[in-house]
């Protein structure tokens, strides 16, 4: 191929229109008070975050009207899929209470078992 096809399906970048420019910057400003008001730290995915940026996310579906259809169905799917995530997270948290719970039932056995005795010999 040569220079001048490569060229010639070489995509520029969009030109950004101020408005535009000035949308993306409010958003990035508005993450990033949001963030520290509400004192996300970077250490792990936290409600507060997913939170923010949902909100970002249905403001840039309201601005951007020509792929308006699209991205709310990439929102709907990301969505359903934070909520799996959360749902998941909450069946974990109940089941390792559960384990906790059965892994004491054997010593709890013994220590009854062991006041029998005791009992017994009195």
């Amino acid at each position: 191929m040569s220079v001048q096809e490569i060229n010639k399906h070489a995509v520029l970048p969009p030109i950004i229109s101020s408005s535009d420019k000035e949308f993306l910057e409010n958003m990035q400003r508005y993450i990033i008070t949001e963030t520290e008001r509400v004192g996300c730290n970077e250490e792990g995915p936290a409600d507060e975050y997913y939170i923010i940026y949902r909100n970002v996310f249905d403001k840039v579906i309201e601005y951007v009207t020509a792929y308006k259809s699209i991205l709310t169905s990439i929102k709907k799917e990301y969505d359903a899929f934070v909520e799996t995530i959360k749902k998941g997270r909450r069946t974990t948290f109940f089941l390792h209470g559960k384990l906790k719970v059965l892994a004491a039932e054997p010593t709890a056995f013994v220590y009854h078992k062991r006041r029998i005795t005791q009992l017994e010999a009195k």
